[in-house]
């Protein structure tokens, strides 16, 4: 056989396999190794609670995209995007995911706006279970939506959840106000150490050191608070 036509066969089906290899891949979106989820506040809205978690779905039933929502409080959200693209060329996935400090519009809504002035918004929706995205492109006001379910931590392989509870401190000698200077003191120190690390591990890293040394070093106790039996389960706590 001769080389240029072997060459052309063999160029033919790694186009192929690269198409089917796309195919099975369209659905993904990428994630970080690790997810840190942080129990809310007793005191915000069930609604806001509930945000709380992995949630999928596709823009325009086209393009997948998944938020995770890993903190949630009175008027912020910290949330990791992640959406599937194609590159210019249609043929090599470009999936890309971001984190993002997003700001509460509401006790029910979510939301943030890009660098470049596109509108991100996430609606709880009724029974807690689904939200309803929307993008907002600003220089045409075109809007797409996605309907988002929550998704299962098992359709991720690899993922590793960790999940921390509220809560509170108390110091038989220091009020509010100390405890402003001293969570701030360890949070400076947390960052110095964890410099190095991945952000994804840092989040949890820094958690573990700053609830260390409050209690260690500045003699704080904490009142876990627990879970809230009113926010729906992760699907990586059922059994």
């Amino acid at each position: 056989m001769p080389r240029t036509r072997k060459r052309t066969i063999l160029q033919l089906m790694f186009l192929l396999l690269l198409t089917s290899f796309i195919a099975a891949c369209a659905s993904t979106t990428p994630l970080p190794a690790n997810i840190t989820f942080f129990e809310p506040s007793p005191r915000i809205s069930p609604k806001l609670a509930a945000f709380l978690g992995i949630w999928e779905g596709r823009w325009a039933q086209s393009q997948d995209v998944i938020i995770v929502v890993e903190r949630i409080g009175n008027d912020y959200a910290e949330v990791i995007f992640s959406v599937g693209l194609l590159n210019a060329a249609g043929i090599i996935p470009e999936d890309i995911f971001y984190y993002v400090r997003a700001d509460v519009i509401s006790d029910s809504a979510i939301g943030w706006n890009t660098a470049n002035g596109n509108r991100f918004i996430f609606e709880m929706r009724d029974g807690f279970n689904k939200i309803r995205g929307h993008f907002i492109e600003s220089s045409t006001g075109a809007e797409i939506t996605t309907d988002m379910k929550r998704a299962n931590a098992a359709e991720f392989p690899g993922l590793k959840i960790h999940r921390y509870p509220y809560i509170e401190y108390i110091h038989p000698l220091k009020g509010k106000m100390e405890f402003v200077r001293d969570n701030n003191f360890c949070l400076r120190k947390a960052a110095k150490q964890s410099i190095l690390l991945a952000y994804d591990v840092r989040r949890y890293k820094m958690w573990e050191e700053v609830d260390r040394c409050l209690r260690d070093d500045f003699g704080w106790t904490p009142l876990e608070k627990g879970f809230r039996p009113d926010r729906p389960a992760l699907d990586s706590e059922v059994e």
